[in-house]
């Protein structure tokens, strides 16, 4: 019999997981009554951010009550505190109430918080792994791109996932898609020259920090060389150039060719933020878009059957997630994805008749 094969893999012991959580309310004006009616949900987003990364604990929100409420992770103590949003001050008053539930006992309030304390645990489980980059907060990548051995390549293709845990029928799954990166091959100072280079501007770019690779958006050249632009590295109030602050962490070749004092200075943003920083755009490659023809011969070139697809998640599922913990307990995976019997449905008699023929016929 044949049968359907899906991108899921579930968990095996999943009613030997459980979370635990602390209920924290929120105390302050978030933008409710600003003529933005997005502002508020903004400003929650934004806090439940700021107190999962700095507090470095799993935050999921909870929404529907009289006031605004976080979930924090119980076995992290967390005290009053107040927090900046734009331009409003909230304050976090933490209850003294520790809930805990087990992930195959869970409601509409409960499962939720199970699924953003899951999405923090498996995002931090692969920030540690030393062969991937990230994309976007949920999209992983490999550093060593697929086609690194086309001696004649003119763009790198990298291979990733965008991993999420969801339930079905109450049973939690991880689901693992595959996805594709594209940027040039070619370094961005040898690709472009000052003119293309101005039109580039507001572009993402591959910016190769020695073994970190990290999506930046490209602002401009800043007509300096990289020994004469200066900058304040963050953190710091001391003032430095991009050359030598570059070979202080990296050395003289960063991404294995010299590193030039007099090449040119960027500007740049990291993706997510508004914080502007300097580089060297000797370190930067040109990342992509889908509708780059390039990109579309890839897809013909690089293109796989569903059967490839599956297997390249079986093994992204158990040589990358598998050691994923929750609370101290390591979630135990099926070794194949989820499957299903194929439905199969009987279309009825057919009847029809011929335009200018009043003969009709049926076809089973």
């Amino acid at each position: 019999m044949k049968k359907h094969v899906f991108n899921l893999y579930p968990v095996a012991n999943q009613d030997d997981l459980r979370i635990s959580y602390r209920l924290v309310e929120v105390d302050g004006e978030l933008g409710v009554s600003s003529d933005d009616p997005d502002l508020a949900v903004r400003n929650l987003n934004l806090l439940a951010k700021k107190v999962a990364f700095g507090q470095e604990l799993a935050v999921a929100i909870i929404r529907g009550g009289d006031k605004p409420l976080l979930a924090i992770a119980a076995d992290h103590p967390i005290e009053p505190s107040e927090y900046q949003l734009t331009p409003h001050v909230v304050s976090l008053q933490p209850q003294d109430e520790v809930h805990s539930v087990t992930l195959s006992n869970l409601d509409e309030v409960t499962r939720p918080i199970a699924l953003s304390f899951l999405g923090w645990e498996l995002r931090g489980h692969l920030y540690k792994r030393k062969d991937l980059w990230r994309r976007t907060s949920n999209t992983f990548l490999r550093k060593r791109p697929v086609n690194v051995d086309g001696l004649r390549r003119d763009f790198d293709v990298y291979g990733g996932f965008s991993p999420r845990f969801v339930f079905v029928n109450g049973l939690l799954h991880v689901a693992v898609p595959v996805v594709y990166c594209y940027t040039d091959s070619r370094w961005a100072d040898e690709a472009f020259d000052n003119r293309e280079i101005q039109r580039l501007a507001g572009r993402r770019m591959l910016y190769h920090f020695g073994p970190q690779l990290y999506p930046v958006k490209f602002q401009k050249r800043t007509g300096k060389t990289l020994r004469m632009q200066q900058f304040c590295p963050e953190g710091t109030n001391t003032i430095a150039n991009v050359y030598d602050w570059t070979v202080e962490k990296l050395g003289q070749a960063p991404t294995g060719r010299q590193l030039d004092p007099d090449s040119p200075a960027i500007q740049y943003r990291n993706v997510g933020n508004q914080e502007e920083r300097y580089g060297a755009l000797s370190l930067c490659k040109l990342m992509l878009s889908n509708d780059d023809p390039r990109v579309a011969r890839s897809r013909r070139e690089y293109q796989r059957n569903p059967k490839q697809r599956i297997e390249s998640a079986n093994g992204i599922v158990k040589t990358i997630v598998t050691g994923l913990s929750l609370s101290g307990t390591v979630l135990k995976f099926d070794t194949g994805p989820r499957h299903a019997a194929a439905k199969h449905f009987d279309y009825p008699e057919i009847r029809w008749q011929w335009p200018g023929n009043a003969c009709e016929q049926s076809a089973h």
